[in-house]
């Protein structure tokens, strides 16, 4: 599954959980997107870097998906 849209149209956290909750059979998510700036080492993933609180929830959900055998990757590009 590629996931690119991490809020509701309404501005709420858009949960990953559900991909487990209803036995999706989904295998791998890849995260969308990831760019690389000019300043080394800043990596962001969308509009945000990866400590920023936005993705505080994001990273908890990924944590429960790899425990349930989910493999989970980011992908480099975009915009």
């Amino acid at each position: 599954m590629y996931v690119q849209t991490f809020k509701t149209p309404h501005g709420e956290p858009l949960s990953l959980l559900p991909l487990l909750q209803h036995h999706t059979k989904v295998t791998h998510v890849i995260l969308a997107s990831m760019h690389l700036h000019e300043e080394p080492g800043e990596i962001r993933l969308n509009d945000d870097p990866f400590d920023s609180p936005t993705w505080d929830t994001i990273w908890e959900e990924v944590k429960i998906l790899q425990r349930n055998g989910i493999k989970v990757m980011g992908m480099l590009g975009g915009a």
